[in-house]
């Protein structure tokens, strides 16, 4: 079997900066719901092999391409940095996104199908709104700069009072600037977990525990100009 999957969105982002004082921030971004085109494209072929010998199943292979609309949430931001002697910098954020106002719905309008609908409830019934925090810090050193960072994203599913699935991220690197001319290098450490269960039991069902840990290199050269 093969699957191809396409798609092309769209959104909008509207943004405020405020300034106090000339070392301090304030800023505030509202990002609208993303609206996707998507194609999927599959294909089904079965071969089988009997005594030894390769045969074509009898069943014609199967083909096509299903279209479908996805609208993914809208996300609201606020932020503050703050410049310390002109050397140091500290920022913070904190994102609002409501999972469960993601959608599916058919290219074109018209009546869903039952696997869109029953698709459409799942995500109200599993999925809530959820906050995203991150903090980071830059210290420069003449033309090197030392950066660090965590975030915090936070769960998106319903009644997760245990925060099991949240995901953290530890963020290093340096930079360094030679006239126009800069270089970064940048490390990205990624925790996250999932809880799976083979079958439903009255709560009594044996749960596999899964810990991923993802680790990142980044490496990006730029002109400025």
């Amino acid at each position: 079997s093969h699957q191809e999957t396409r798609g092309s969105g769209i959104n909008g982002k509207l943004g405020l900066i405020f300034r106090p004082v000339p070392d301090f921030r304030i800023g505030a971004t509202f990002q609208t719901p993303t609206w996707f085109y998507v194609e999927d494209y599959f294909s089904e072929d079965l071969m089988t092999s009997l005594s030894g010998a390769i045969a074509q199943n009898p069943v014609n292979p199967l083909s096509g391409t299903y279209t479908y609309r996805l609208k993914t949430p809208l996300k609201g931001s606020l932020g503050a940095s703050y410049v310390i002697a002109g050397q140091g910098i500290i920022s913070a954020d904190v994102d609002f996104i409501d999972y469960s106002s993601t959608k599916f719905s058919m290219n074109g309008g018209g009546m869903l199908t039952q696997d869109m609908a029953a698709d459409n409830a799942e995500i109200k019934k599993f999925y809530t709104s959820a906050v995203n925090y991150r903090v980071g810090g830059e210290y420069k050193i003449k033309d090197l700069s030392l950066r660090a960072g965590y975030g915090l994203h936070g769960s998106p599913v319903k009644d997760d009072k245990q925060k099991i699935f949240d995901t953290q991220y530890f963020t290093g690197g340096l930079g360094y600037r030679i006239n126009e001319y800069y270089f970064d290098i940048a490390y990205q450490h990624v925790q996250s977990e999932n809880r799976y269960s083979p079958y439903l039991l009255n709560g009594a069902e044996p749960t596999a525990e899964i810990k991923n840990a993802n680790n990142n290199v980044f490496l990006t050269f730029g002109v400025r100009f």
